[in-house]
Formats: C-alpha cells, sequence, structure tokens
C-alpha cells in the first residue's frame, strides 16, 4: 500500500525525530490510567496512541493505517511493534478512540503533549493569538452541527474550531470546539490559557469590554462601524497588529489542505473535539522537531 501523495508526507525522517525528541512516559502513564480497574489491554495504550497519530500525520483511515503500519520499517518503529507482531486492527482504534472521549483525554491530549515541548524550552513567551475556522460536518443529520453563513455568504454547516497559539513559536497553547452559530467573542474566554502576555485576534472579537480588560496586553483589531470610520492611528495599529495575527493561518491551511481537516471525519461535539486536539498535537510535534533543529543553526 502507498500513501495517498508523497506531497502528503510531513517531512521525511520526521516520526525518528518526533520519537526522539519526546519523553512519553508522561503520556503513557494518562493513558493507562483508562484501564485502571477494567483488565489488561489487548494492546499497550501509547503504541495506540501512536497509532492515532499516525492517522492524523499521513491522513489514514483505520483499515489503511493496519495495512501501513503492517508493511512500514519505520512506522512499527515510531510506535514500538515489534517486527512480526500483529499489528492492532481498526476496531481497536475505534474502541480506543471512544475510551479516549469516555475518560475525558479528549481534551488533555494537547496539555500532555505541551508539557514535554516544554521541558525542551520551547513555550508561551510573548503572546498569543486567538482565531477560529469553520469546520464542515460529514453528516446533515448530525444534530449538534449548526448552519451559518460562511465569509462568502454560502451556508456553512458545521463546527467551529477556535484556536489559541504562541504568537512567537506558532506553537497551538489551546483548542475549543463548538457548533459553527456560536459567535466567536462567546468562546473567547475559554480558548484562552491562565498565563498570557499580548492577545492578538481580529475584528470579530473587537469589543470594548475586552479592551478595557486587557488593556495594554490587547492587540485586538479594531472594526470599523456604520457612521464611524477608523483613525489613522487605529489603521497603522492593524496594520502592525495583523502582521503577527496572520500567522494562525499558517496553522489552519495546512490543516485544511495537508491534514484534510476541511471536513470533520466524525459526527458530534465531542469527537469534533477529539479530531481538533490531535490535529494541534499533530502540528505541535511537527513544530518541535523544526523549532529543535532552528535552534541548533542559531547555536
Amino acid at each position: 500500500m502507498t500513501i495517498k501523495s508523497p506531497k502528503r508526507i510531513i517531512f521525511r525522517g520526521a516520526l525518528t525525530k518526533i520519537g526522539e525528541l519526546v519523553n512519553w512516559s508522561a503520556i503513557e502513564e494518562e493513558l493507562k490510567k483508562m484501564y485502571s480497574g477494567i483488565g489488561r489491554p489487548s494492546h499497550p495504550p501509547l503504541m495506540l496512541f501512536k497509532m492515532i497519530l499516525l492517522q492524523h500525520l499521513y491522513q489514514l483511515s483505520d483499515p489503511q493505517t493496519k495495512e501501513i503500519v503492517n508493511d512500514r520499517y519505520s512506522f512499527r518503529t515510531f510506535i514500538g511493534l515489534p517486527w512480526g507482531e500483529a499489528v492492532p486492527d481498526e476496531t481497536t482504534l475505534v474502541r480506543f478512540r471512544q475510551r479516549l472521549l469516555e475518560h475525558g483525554l479528549h481534551d488533555k491530549l494537547l496539555t500532555l503533549v505541551n508539557q514535554e515541548i516544554a521541558a525542551k524550552g520551547f513555550e508561551l513567551k510573548k503572546g498569543v493569538i486567538v482565531d477560529s475556522t469553520l469546520v464542515r460536518s460529514a453528516s446533515r443529520q448530525d444534530e449538534e452541527a449548526k448552519s451559518m453563513p460562511n465569509r462568502k455568504k454560502q451556508e456553512h454547516h458545521g463546527y467551529k474550531a477556535h484556536v489559541c497559539t504562541d504568537a512567537q513559536e506558532a506553537l497551538v497553547v489551546k483548542v475549543e470546539v463548538s457548533s459553527a452559530n456560536v459567535h466567536d467573542i462567546k468562546m473567547f474566554e475559554e480558548v484562552l490559557p491562565e498565563e498570557h502576555g499580548e492577545i492578538y485576534a481580529d475584528k470579530a472579537y473587537d469589543k470594548m469590554q475586552q479592551r478595557k480588560k486587557l488593556g495594554e496586553r490587547c492587540k485586538i483589531l479594531y472594526r470599523g462601524r456604520r457612521n464611524r470610520k477608523l483613525t489613522e492611528e487605529q489603521l497603522e495599529f492593524n496594520r502592525e497588529a495583523s502582521r503577527v495575527r496572520a500567522r494562525v493561518e499558517k496553522i489552519f491551511g495546512h490543516w485544511k489542505r495537508v491534514m484534510e481537516f476541511a471536513v470533520v471525519r466524525y459526527i458530534g461535539l465531542k469527537k469534533m473535539r477529539l479530531d481538533t486536539e490531535l490535529k494541534a498535537v499533530c502540528w505541535n510535534l511537527k513544530r518541535l522537531v523544526n523549532l529543535v533543529k532552528e535552534a541548533k543553526v542559531k547555536a
């Protein structure tokens, strides 16, 4: 079996580098708690988690994941499966995802991975960027997905992924999800981390209450209103802040073009949250490899 296209591969040698850089022990311990008192799992939880990561890194279905892990030595090495041993099947992966949801790990995985990234010296520094992106539902029968017009005034039925990223390193700090018809400002506080510096955001978040609360840390773009044009000072502020805020678009673009996040694979808000969380985890693991490489060049 071959992956859909060589362009879909994040970059060669990524799995080896990720495997070397990340200390998986804390993540493994958290995953093991899902099985406490319920009997031993048929496969190590960390192995199944890494198979889920492979799915998002390489855009694989459950059957494709089993087949390619069975075929590729590098994939077996990454998940810790000795050559010759049976690969977990698609049913096992489905059950593992369900267990993640049942035990609430669908909203903790990014935090666990970010703790490991922070241990490497890459963590929140000067400020954050807050933004959201629309993701279409896989089915019109999805009752938790809602409809709203997109920027082209076309009907969009689905969800919003609300994201907070580090303004300097482009690492995803936190994610939240909502139905598509929920206004961005309602999720603003939800997606912010407890500690942050300056906050960059687009005009959808321009509320006087937010500006007063954030004070000098507020880098939200000003929005012109009826019969009240923006001043030259506000326009210049927008130009400067936009250069930083636009960095989040690269993340959304990668998720949608490369990781096939234009349409969510699963039905329901919790499954959408898990899907978003895993997209963020994979993005950060990819960024970690690049950040380490950049740090070595600077040294």
